[in-house]
């Protein structure tokens, strides 16, 4: 034989190799993604779902995306991949990301009272920090029903604005010194909101339109807006006594920068790929992002970053974020020593679903 003929041999036997172990990683996905279907299928069952949208993003690839039961019962039509969710508290990792290109525009320093640039807040909130806002260690109140217990406040429900909601909660101390503890609170990042509105000169939705949606090609993802004719749009529902009802309509000027945000899990995807760029933000404003929080005393540390939880899961580095909202629960899992992405979006609020444990059960498929 010879030295071309051994070449083409060689040639031949790496590419029938290839040609092996790409049937046998075809063949374990197969496997993988009906392990995975008859999961979701189980757990909508058993949960009273009524519609889900299911994506794996494993290696940058889609492996598997598949929609669950229906978008709207009354009309039976089908959920699916397309369909249009409100994602919930998963905004926040939006608004963290606003905040940070602003950041290194120079608009902003993290280290800067938030008082500075929204002097009508509350005064005793005045000197908490935008670092501490981003980390969920400001210690502005999370339990609203009791703020609004206790809280004197004359507005027009139907014209509700940002100074309303401020206001529900203004008359309240600070549960900790800013710094000292982590708990999570909405009003964060509701504040972040106005914040970004305030250097931007642009409305929350228009700035991410113009920032993000735009550049990533996320076509269908926006604020919340019940007026706007949207097609493959989830109606939401709530399990109560083991009986679905119609959930209430979510106002966008309530949630905002909070949970303000609609999307579908293949825009998600875009979202999520988007930080393996450098489209929206360098390398080190992304990895500032996934640095768990120090308290003020620095031998603490929280499972928190910048908009993004950083729980670890059996020992894999995982980042992402949950979302639960009247009428949708959702989840975004990425776990980044596995180079693994779990997307769930559901229509459904059920005090017994666990939407983030659904997202492990399903990532223990795919991890290796």
């Amino acid at each position: 034989m010879n030295k071309y003929q051994k070449s083409i041999l060689h040639l031949i036997i790496i590419t029938t190799c290839l040609q092996f172990s790409t049937l046998g990683q075809q063949l374990s996905y197969e496997t993988k993604n009906k392990q995975l279907n008859d999961l979701v299928s189980e757990r909508m069952t058993k949960f009273n779902i009524p519609g889900a949208s299911v994506v794996i993003l494993k290696d940058k690839k889609i492996v598997y995306s598949n929609g669950y039961g229906f978008a709207n019962l009354e009309l039976r039509s089908p959920a699916s991949v397309n369909t249009n969710f409100l994602i919930g508290s998963i905004t926040k990792t939006f608004t963290a990301t606003a905040v940070m290109m602003l950041w290194e525009k120079g608009k902003l320093k993290l280290e800067d009272s938030i008082g500075s640039y929204i002097p009508t807040l509350p005064e005793h909130w005045k000197p908490i920090t935008i670092r501490q806002l981003l980390n969920h260690t400001s210690g502005i109140v999370t339990n609203l029903e009791s703020a609004t217990s206790k809280c004197k406040f004359e507005f027009d429900c139907d014209n509700y604005t940002q100074e309303n909601l401020i206001q529900e909660t203004a008359c309240l101390p600070l549960n900790f010194e800013p710094g000292t503890k982590f708990e999570y609170s909405g009003r964060n990042y509701y504040i972040l909101g106005m914040l970004i509105e305030k250097l931007s000169g642009k409305k929350f939705g228009e700035f991410l339109n113009e920032s993000i949606f735009i550049p990533l090609g996320m076509t269908e993802t926006g604020m919340i807006d019940y007026k706007k004719i949207l097609a493959n749009r989830a109606d939401g529902y709530v399990l109560e006594n083991e009986t679905l009802s119609n959930s209430e309509q979510m106002d966008a000027v309530v949630e905002l920068s909070d949970g303000g945000l609609m999307s579908t899990s293949l825009d998600l995807v875009k979202w999520i790929s988007s930080f393996d760029t450098e489209k929206l933000l360098k390398r080190t404003s992304i990895e500032m992002m996934w640095t768990n929080a120090r308290l003020s005393n620095e031998s603490i540390v929280t499972q928190y970053g910048m908009g993004f939880g950083l729980t670890p899961y059996k020992g894999h580095k995982r980042i992402g974020h949950t979302g639960g909202i009247p009428g949708f629960s959702s989840c975004l899992s990425h776990f980044l020593d596995q180079n693994l992405t779990v997307i769930v979006l559901t229509n459904v609020t059920n005090s017994k679903l666990n939407i983030g444990l659904l997202g492990n059960e399903i990532a223990e498929i795919y991890i290796k």
